[in-house]
């Protein structure tokens, strides 16, 4: 039966791609696709049913399935092994592709398809990878029953996983529609692209909030987010969709090519934050790495540990698909680029979209027909397959333009035809030894040095400097090679004359400063970006929350002061002038003298010369003022006398977005930056019925109860320390942390108790540190014997504000989300 469901849901992908109308004489109404998408879910739902059945027979139930788990739970229990989620991801490919099969605004017959095809061709090909890893197979003899990991016994894990796959389905979508328009002037591309990022940004912002609620409430981190690799890689998707989103408001049009360009990367980056979940070995330094198939390899890099995991016959040809999808992605890039600059000419595409899937089939057949493990995407000399992917659509997909039939010579970065742009990538991932690194260079310097103009490209130099100066700050890179990385950037405005720097006449203040505001949202979502992704290249051993929380301050602040510039823009530039300069003199001098006010843990060093503090210091004053600014903004656009419903006013919307980010991020600084959870006073001893005072607090440890496993949702029974806590004479309230056990695991888990108060809450987690010794003994004399306990306390003020903001986002972003709900195709497109 498993099998068949495979082959069902295999054909049904199949079936959503094929070009339908076109065979049956443009008639669009085949029920065909629908049959389709119903069949590639057919795997996934059967799979669900060996779970809620706790079919033992299955090997995948019998590891992490479990009887006795709720029902949701054993649903949940479906994608925490490699297929699971492989099978759920494919239902939601080929659910957009079928959802959006028909033109879109101002899309050709030809480019749908193409979309199409290819979006289903990713479900199709998720599909034959699910089926390499046999999610049925059946139970080996002798194999004993294993049980999900406690940690995932939760409500959360019942929708987070899924949220998080659907978003990463829309990122790829988006990438599928770049890639049907490459090479092609097309006016309506920004519209489509923004129309399936709207549903898209939504998704993910919730599904990023699921899980920071998940890490709130179970882990025993004390807080919603750490910079930890898995939960950064999904941020990654959320900023590319944050740019691609604010391309409708600067204040110039924005060129086709450089929408694919965010497009492609939205997809890339999708399958990036994929490598890094499911690619356990590489990234060991994250505690959310459930799918785990190889310890921690010897490649000092991201992609030389990638590529390590390419020699295991199973997992290593799902990472190696995803990682050749995203090269693919990046050679399509590369390709636009050379289209746009005239240095090539647009030719047929199909070898180029069959290449990696074929690719892919072959290594799945070749392990399914021999009696040997055979590992061909792991045999010597194919870590360098990534050459010939990155140039695979260049060569195959476009034909060289001679010199004498372009409008201009030859482009900046290839002098006398030379490739140097091509050779210092080479150069870069050679030298030094980071091959991520050197493809993102390469990505940036494209539009320079495939330009007769170059300094047209300003934005992309903007964030090639970034990711040169991120590349040493973080020690990615040597100062040596990061120098390279950042002249090339640098030099078209080195060698640009004077007559080309005094043509343009310089705009007034008020204009560049709306100009500027205007910008900022691309702009700094984009150096946001760039700064994350290069410190998690450098995170597959340590994570560096210093950094990320240091680094990214400045760019914070800065997009605070441009929500400022913009929300007083009808007011005097001098005067707008003198908010910034006074606010900026109010964080120098905060910064200086008194870097311990804001409370917490201000004084405790982020690194050497940075304290928590200073951070604070950096990004609340400007955050802080910026709060009010928004607030009369997003009143004075509800007000607004309009026939058009609330709900549907796009600036009503994007305005609670803002708002709501700018509440985030103020909780943000409270609850993350100025909280030292590493820290040992936050861990409390509290010896029975004898009251301990901490920052004003007193929190007295009253009994200690056993509660057997009938009484609990989940585990083989647990201990629960009761604590009352009084601010002076005052009673403030009652918790009970935890630990519950799980004897099949051997795994305690926490169970976190959260004070709630009006000023923020705080958080009490039973330190399982205790589990080795308070577990037999209570096992065995009961709690007679236990008269004290020790408890991490974290104060969180402003921690509501978190939640509100985040809270805020989802409304503004689900009301943009449905301002197309029904709308699967237009009327206005090309044919």
């Amino acid at each position: 039966m498993g099998w068949f469901a495979l082959g069902l849901g295999l054909t049904g992908c199949l079936m959503v791609l094929l070009p339908w109308g076109r065979w049956q004489k443009g008639d669009d109404s085949s029920p065909l696709p629908t049959v389709g998408v119903l069949l590639a879910w057919v795997p996934f739902l059967v799979l669900v049913q060996r779970f809620v059945t706790n079919d033992l027979g299955v090997a995948v139930v019998n590891a992490s399935g479990g009887g006795d788990m709720p029902l949701m739970y054993r649903v949940a229990a479906t994608w925490s092994a490699r297929t699971g989620p492989l099978l759920l991801w494919a239902g939601f490919t080929a659910t957009l592709a079928w959802w959006w099969r028909r033109p879109m605004e101002q899309e050709s017959v030809a480019m749908a398809e193409r979309r199409v095809g290819l979006l289903g061709g990713f479900a199709a090909l998720l599909m034959l990878l699910a089926t390499h890893l046999k999610p049925f197979a059946a139970t080996l003899p002798g194999s004993l029953p294993g049980e999900l990991s406690p940690l995932l016994q939760t409500d959360l894990m019942v929708v987070h996983p899924p949220l998080v796959f659907l978003a990463y389905a829309y990122c790829l979508s988006i990438a599928a529609t770049a890639v049907s328009s490459v090479g092609q002037d097309d006016p309506g591309l920004l519209e489509r692209m923004i129309r399936q990022a709207r549903p898209g940004f939504f998704v993910t912002t919730l599904a990023i909030g699921l899980g920071g609620l998940w890490a709130y409430l179970i882990l025993d981190w004390g807080g919603y987010w750490a910079w930890d690799p898995v939960e950064t890689a999904s941020f990654l998707p959320w900023l590319a969709l944050a740019v691609l989103s604010h391309l409708r408001t600067v204040p110039r049009k924005v060129p086709a090519v450089i929408l694919r360009g965010v497009g492609l990367m939205t997809g890339a980056l999708a399958l990036f934050a994929t490598l890094v979940t499911r690619a356990g070995g590489a990234w060991a330094s994250s505690v959310h790495t459930f799918v785990v198939d190889a310890e921690g390899s010897s490649p000092p890099d991201a992609f030389g540990r990638i590529v390590a995991l390419a020699v295991d016959a199973g997992p290593g040809i799902e990472v190696m698909a995803y990682l050749l999808v995203l090269l693919t992605l990046v050679g399509w890039w590369l390709a636009d680029v050379a289209y746009g600059a005239g240095l090539r000419r647009m030719g047929r595409t199909l070898a180029a979209d069959l290449a990696v899937p074929s690719l892919v089939a072959v290594a799945v057949l070749l392990e399914a027909t021999s009696s040997a493990p055979v590992a061909l995407l792991g045999l010597q000399g194919m870590p360098w397959l990534w050459i010939v992917v990155v140039l695979l659509p260049v060569a195959v997909a476009s034909r060289h333009v001679p010199v004498n039939e372009r409008d201009h010579g030859h482009p900046f970065g290839h002098p006398y035809g030379l490739p140097l742009d091509l050779l210092i990538a080479v150069l870069l991932g050679v030298v030094g030894g980071d091959v991520f690194l050197a493809l993102l260079w390469l990505v940036l310097i494209a539009p320079i040095s495939l330009s007769t103009t170059p300094t047209e490209a300003w934005p992309a130099a903007v964030l090639g400097v970034g990711l040169a100066l991120a590349a040493a700050w973080t020690d990615l890179a040597d100062v040596g090679v990061a120098i390279v990385m950042l002249l090339p950037f640098l030099l078209p405005w080195l060698l640009q004359s004077e007559e080309e720097e005094s043509a343009a006449k310089p705009p007034t203040l008020a204009r560049s400063m709306l100009r500027a505001s205007m910008w900022a949202g691309a702009g700094l979502s984009g150096l946001v970006l760039v700064l994350t992704l290069v410190i998690l290249l450098g995170s597959i051993d340590q994570i560096h929350f210093a950094a990320h929380e240091v680094y990214t301050s400045v760019l914070i602040a800065a997009a605070g002061g441009a929500f400022v510039v913009y929300g007083t823009r009808d007011e005097d530039p001098k005067r707008r002038v003198g908010l910034l300069a006074g606010v900026s003199v109010i964080s120098a001098l905060g910064l200086w003298l008194a870097p311990g006010w804001w409370g917490g843990d201000a004084l405790e060093p982020l690194s050497s010369l940075v304290l928590r503090g200073h951070v604070a210091w950096i990004v609340l004053p400007v955050v802080l003022m910026a709060v009010p600014i928004i607030a009369r903004e997003l009143g004075r656009k509800a007000k607004a006398t309009s026939s058009t419903p609330l709900w549907r006013r796009l600036p009503v919307q994007a305005h609670l977005i803002h708002f709501g980010l700018l509440l985030l991020l103020v909780g943000h600084v409270f609850t993350t930056t100025l909280v030292d959870r590493g820290d040992p006073i936050h861990r409390i001893t509290m010896l029975q019925d004898e009251a301990v005072v901490v920052d004003g607090l007193s929190y007295t440890f009253t009994d200690l109860t056993l509660v057997p496993e009938e009484d609990l949702r989940v585990g083989d029974g647990g201990i629960f320390a009761t604590i009352d806590v009084h601010d002076g004479d005052r009673n403030i309230g009652t918790v009970e942390p935890g630990m519950v056990r799980f004897d099949a695991t051997g795994f305690p888990r926490s169970e976190v108790d959260v004070l709630r108060r009006w000023s923020g809450d705080i958080v009490f987690i039973f330190d399982y540190s205790q589990a080795d010794t308070l577990m037999p003994q209570t096992l065995d004399g009961g709690t007679d014997g236990v008269d004290a306990v020790r408890i991490t306390v974290y104060r969180l003020p402003q921690s509501h504000l978190v939640w509100l903001g985040w809270g805020m986002m989802l409304l503004g972003m689900a009301a943009l989300g449905l301002r197309n709900v029904g709308r699967t195709s237009s009327p206005s497109a090309a044919v």
